[in-house]
């Protein structure tokens, strides 16, 4: 599709309702003018700008004002630096630039109030209190700048310039942050209208007839708004169990715009039909040849679509161990995607997306009542072998995990878990890991014991794996850990590596049959920019969590061999395939990356898509805390879990 799209720049010395026109436009690319180092006005206007023009105005008030504010202080910035500066013009100016930005704050708070997300609503909320003291501030200050306009130079002039820049530098900034923490809400707001949705699904159970006409049976087989119930078969009619076998694989997909579908669809009732008449020779011709013709239809093209989006072989139970700041929210997408389109059955907690951070895992107080063995568990917990063994035993499932390399996890979650905040750390995030690392024996023992702050801190892969589960912060048994690291080894069936996360995922479609489209992910949760680890810092803090560090090394090098024995050539070429896929599938989701401030203040990405996208996309998108809430809400209603698979499937690329 090539899209229609002028390109302009904004006139600064257009009037002010013109430039409105200008920027509100979404048939128009507007051009900003890129501001001097010199110019900090000029600077957050443009950021701002930048910032704004990633989503449309229309329909959207809160963006439509946010776009007048840019070119409005590019204005006052040329205003208070000529000098045939204008008194009536900059405070006219600024007035406009207030009245706007309450515009912002007025529909900001609104999606505040509806955003049901407390951290979210919290975060907007915050942010938002400073616009009317902002706004009211520029206006005096305005004041007092136009007052001295014709005695630039003086003291007096530079104080009101000073304190207009700061005033105005302030106010940009602040709406900049005001759309980013808006735009998160409202995202939030279309999932949650999405999962209300799924809750309310609308399908017609039926039986099929198997002594109706073929015409008849057709209409009925392709009518995506009904789940067919074919007759179970006998132990000894092969016939019948073929057709009962296909007409579960077809239900899978919608019939309406694929025609293999629709074909594949008509086949086993007339099959039944067969098995019922099998001694009417007439009626098997009949059969035949409109099987015959119904083959013809599938063309080449045809049968490649069905060897990428068929069901995948007998797939296994599923154990996953989710740990912290590791990527896990990716991989647990990619479960929750299976097990939403396959009629898995998730074990997910009864309150939340954990079960528990700090106490042993135990289903009967964690979690939420299942009424049939569970197929998976996949969120956060503290590992009791023992007791998971009981819901998903060895015999018929997977063990699986993902870990990071400790230098990098360390810094990520004692920024994440308020560990630095406990400690009244100052500097970046990785300038506060390097001061704990550095001052480890005296800080540690500040922290409250028994706490999340401190488990950040500490060998929590060690805390949260083995049997001895203690977090101390200073295991230095290591003979105990390397008996430990024994165990795990023979528990866990594929230990994922964070940096290798393509390849691991790879080996797991290997062990279990998962198709190409079905381990196609869009990354969830991920960082701005890595940081830079020193050397220093990476030994230092390898040194003090010798028990993680000895873990992660030991599921690294088991992880290499595995792709040594898969083949190395083999592998670069199907990670080349998988980055492949997952450009298409951004591409078909008109995925757009967006980041927020979380209250860490690392900056976390994630890809949006749009409300109009398919249910495939938007399900691909989801968060773990929503995707939880979606599974366990589907899973209380026998009817929807019975439903679902043929209203939302996924639609092969």
């Amino acid at each position: 599709m090539i899209l229609d799209v002028s390109v302009m720049s904004i006139d600064l010395s257009a009037k002010p309702e013109e430039t409105f026109a200008m920027v509100n436009d979404d048939t128009r690319l507007l051009r900003f003018p890129e501001p001097e180092v010199d110019a900090p006005i000029m600077q957050a206007a443009y950021s701002l700008h930048m910032t704004a023009q990633r989503w449309q105005s229309s329909g959207n008030d809160l963006i439509a004002a946010a776009k007048k504010m840019p070119p409005l202080m590019a204005q006052v910035h040329q205003n208070v630096n000529s000098e045939r500066g204008d008194k009536r013009v900059l405070i006219s100016l600024t007035k406009l630039i207030s009245s706007t930005a309450m515009e912002v704050y007025e529909e900001a708070s609104v999606i505040a109030k509806k955003c049901q997300d407390r951290s979210l609503r919290q975060a907007l909320q915050q942010i938002i209190a400073k616009i009317p003291t902002l706004s009211t501030q520029l206006k005096i200050v305005s004041t007092v700048k136009a007052s001295m306009i014709g005695r630039q130079g003086t003291k007096e002039d530079d104080e009101a310039t000073e304190a207009l820049v700061w005033n105005a530098e302030n106010l940009m900034k602040c709406i900049e942050e005001t759309v980013g923490a808006a735009m998160s809400a409202s995202i939030r707001l279309e999932q949650e209208d999405f999962i209300h949705k799924c809750e309310h699904i609308d399908v017609s159970v039926m039986s099929i007839d198997l002594s109706a006409k073929p015409e008849e049976t057709f209409a009925m087989v392709n009518d995506d708004t009904r789940l067919l119930r074919f007759p179970e078969p006998e132990v000894d009619a092969p016939i019948m169990q073929a057709a009962y076998s296909l007409h579960m694989t077809a239900q899978r997909w919608q019939s309406s715009g694929n025609d293999l579908i629709a074909a594949a669809k008509k086949m086993p009732p007339l099959m039944a039909q067969v098995h019922q008449n099998v001694k009417c020779r007439c009626i098997c011709l009949l059969i035949l040849l409109t099987l015959c013709l119904l083959i013809y239809k599938i063309s080449l093209d045809d049968f490649k679509t069905i060897q990428q989006s068929k069901s995948s072989p007998i797939f296994p139970k599923i154990f996953f161990l989710k740990t912290y700041k590791t990527g896990t929210s990716t991989m647990v997408n990619i479960l929750h995607n299976y097990a939403y389109y396959h009629s898995a059955f998730v074990l997910t907690p009864k309150a939340g997306a954990r079960f528990h951070m700090l106490k042993l895992f135990n289903a009967e107080d964690q979690a939420a009542k299942w009424f049939k063995p569970p197929d998976m568990i996949v969120n956060h917990m503290v590992f009791d072998h023992e007791r998971v063994a009981k819901i998903l035993p060895h015999s018929e499932s997977l063990y699986l995990t993902l870990l990071r390399d400790v230098p990098e996890v360390f810094e990520s979650r004692i920024n994440y878990f308020s560990t630095a905040y406990s400690l009244k750390l100052k500097g970046t995030n990785y300038e506060k890991a390097v001061t704990l690392a550095m001052n480890y024996t005296k800080l540690f023992p500040r922290l409250p014991s028994n706490t999340v702050a401190q488990l950040a801190a500490s060998n929590w892969y060690y805390a949260q794996m083995s049997r001895d589960h203690l977090a101390d912060g200073f295991k230095t048994n290591m003979t105990a850990v390397f008996e430990e690291i024994e165990f795990l080894d023979k528990v866990f069936d594929l230990v994922m590596i964070t940096d290798y996360f393509d390849e691991s995922l790879i080996l797991l479609q290997e062990m279990t049959g998962l198709t190409d489209a079905e381990i196609t992910y869009i990354p969830l949760n991920f960082r701005k920019s890595s940081v830079r680890y020193s050397s220093n810092y990476k030994s230092k803090v390898r040194d003090i969590l010798k028990a993680d560090n000895a873990i992660y090394q030991h599921f690294k090098r088991k992880l290499h061999k595995k792709i040594q024995a898969f083949g190395v050539e083999r592998m670069r070429r199907a990670v080349h395939r998988l980055k492949q896929l997952k450009q298409k599938l951004l591409k078909k989701c008109n995925a757009k990356l967006f980041y927020f401030v979380a209250p860490s203040k690392q900056e976390i990405g994630y890809y949006t898509v749009s409300s109009k996208a398919s249910n495939y996309c938007k399900l691909k998108s989801l968060a773990t805390g929503r995707f939880t809430e979606l599974l366990a809400k589907l899973q209380a209603n026998a009817k929807l879990m019975s439903n679902r698979s043929t209203k939302y499937v996924p639609i092969p690329f």
